[in-house]
């Protein structure tokens, strides 16, 4: 058994190769070109907190497991990204450079980890778990970030509304998110924020 399938958009070019092999187990690969807003658009992502539909991903995955329980794992890279916070747009969408990510994604749990080598000033990178099935039902992940210019970040939707003229200085941070059950049970969060050469030029003038 064998199958190849084909998504081609004027912002896509992604191509799956999948076969069975006689002992039942699957082997395959996905490559190419997926545009963010594509993948929004086929439901990949439906959490509140998920990539905005602007930029594209190099996807290079492996698929394995059996048709009764597959496995898709691999990785990507984008230039650069922005994260949807909320649906809502009084919440900021920050944007991100030199972005890679690893992950599994199969029937009951999603992992994934993300670096962003550029982010205002600074770095980022982020993992975590997903589960929605078998042992762990939940979320857990964490958020390290690194030297972050916080008078460039977006406070607002419109990236041009930040800090600068009212608070400096280079935000360092390690948060740990964590919800035990579905969506909608209570998440809790618990880290460390430093700000390193703090500035209030408001409070100055």
């Amino acid at each position: 058994f064998g199958a190849a399938l084909v998504l081609h958009t004027p912002r896509s070019d992604v191509t799956a190769q999948l076969q069975r092999n006689t002992d039942g187990k699957l082997q395959g690969t996905v490559g190419g070109r997926l545009a963010f807003a594509d993948a929004l658009s086929l439901g990949m992502f439906t959490a509140a907190v998920r990539p905005a539909p602007m930029g594209h991903v190099q996807l290079d995955a492996q698929v394995t497991g059996t048709l009764a329980a597959p496995c898709i794992s691999g990785t990507g890279e984008a230039k650069e990204a922005a994260l949807q916070l909320s649906d809502s747009t009084a919440f900021p969408r920050p944007e991100f450079q030199g972005v890679q990510t690893q992950f599994s994604v199969d029937l009951v749990q999603t992992r994934w980890s993300v670096t962003a080598q550029r982010a205002y000033g600074g770095s980022a990178k982020a993992g975590g778990l997903v589960g929605y099935g078998g042992a762990f039902v939940g979320l857990r992940t964490t958020v390290d970030l690194e030297g972050i210019n916080v008078a460039k970040a977006p406070t607002e939707l419109d990236v041009t509304a930040q800090l600068d003229g009212l608070l400096g200085g280079h935000l360092t941070a390690h948060l740990q998110f964590n919800r035990q059950g579905p969506p909608g049970a209570v998440l809790t969060a618990q880290g460390e924020v430093r700000l390193d050469d703090p500035e209030f030029p408001v409070v100055s003038h």
